[in-house]
């Protein structure tokens, strides 16, 4: 597979502004909380830039309208895979069975 890192860097703005005409809250997310971190051919990599960003993302309709654009652009890719800080999210805590103290 070949490193199409630099090209999806390249395409991200224009990524955006297509996020933009479907859903401004979505534009305003992840143009000021997310980059390009890589792109292998299969799987778009981004990185959140705060653990607050990527929940919003992932609770809101916000990753939905990015699946939607980039399934539009040439060579979409089949995955999107979030970061948080450069690193996997951590599951949120599970609740006790003891319930709240």
């Amino acid at each position: 597979m070949t490193d199409g890192t630099a090209d999806t860097q390249e395409l991200w703005p224009q990524l955006l502004q297509a996020v933009k005409e479907r859903m401004r809250f979505a534009w305003i997310l992840l143009s000021q909380n997310a980059s390009v971190l890589f792109y292998d051919g299969t799987t778009l990599t981004l990185n959140m830039f705060s653990p607050g960003a990527y929940d919003t993302l992932i609770n809101s309709d916000c990753r939905s309208v990015l699946e939607e654009v980039l399934a539009e652009f040439p060579n979409p890719p089949p995955a999107v895979e979030l970061l948080v800080q450069g690193r996997t999210p951590s599951p949120p805590d599970l609740p006790s069975s003891e319930g709240p103290t």
